[in-house]
């Protein structure tokens, strides 16, 4: 999360597996009810609908504007790192990405899907939250990831966001040790490079 003229910049990567900011990390799932359910802990109220966040699994869906999943998780997302510095009102500006080769396609119904609404209050975790949202920013998805590295490349590059790769390791009494990294792999000339750009452990962002 970024200041930036008396707004919090706030980058959202809407993944398949899991959503993911600078500073959390969360399972991309999501029930809907109607009435508030028995477990609380994670529930996003908005517009008189109760959701379990990271409840259940999102199923595939190309273009992530088609229904109203992802705009509850990115309601979520911007509450999490809000919630980091203490804030329950903010200007916000989303930045957030879309594969590469949808993001010509996608770029601009994504753009006014997340903006649909400019001025949203709901209550995720107990706590109520006020933004405004100034404006959004569709990045090809990498792109961050490349940036610090790119004075380094060399001749034509190839950027593969494989993203969620799961490791195991049980222990003898079977506790298992479950955390979510994120790669990018990157192809340059006849080198192939791996980076380990995050993981996720326990809704946190791990460097």
């Amino acid at each position: 999360m970024k200041s930036y003229k008396d707004k919090i910049i706030i980058g959202i990567d809407h993944g398949y597996g899991n959503i993911k900011t600078a500073n959390h990390c969360f399972k991309t799932g999501i029930t809907t009810h109607d009435s508030e359910p028995l477990f609380t802990k994670d529930m996003l109220t908005y517009n008189g609908k109760y959701y379990l966040i990271g409840e259940g699994h999102k199923e595939f869906l190309p273009e992530k504007q088609n229904d109203e999943d992802y705009y509850i998780l990115t309601l979520a997302a911007i509450a999490t790192e809000l919630a980091n510095e203490g804030l329950t009102e903010a200007d916000v500006i989303i930045a957030a990405g879309l594969p590469l080769t949808w993001t010509s396609g996608q770029k601009a119904d994504f753009a006014a899907y997340l903006s649909k609404n400019k001025e949203v209050k709901y209550t995720f975790r107990n706590v109520d939250y006020h933004i405004r949202i100034c404006d959004i920013k569709i990045y090809p998805q990498g792109y961050s990831a490349v940036v610090p590295i790119k004075s380094t490349l060399k001749g034509l590059s190839m950027v593969a966001d494989i993203g969620k790769v799961r490791f195991c390791k049980a222990s003898p009494h079977f506790i298992t040790d479950d955390i979510s990294y994120i790669f990018l792999v990157l192809f340059t000339g006849d080198r192939l490079q791996i980076h380990i750009i995050g993981k996720c452990f326990n809704d946190k962002v791990v460097a």
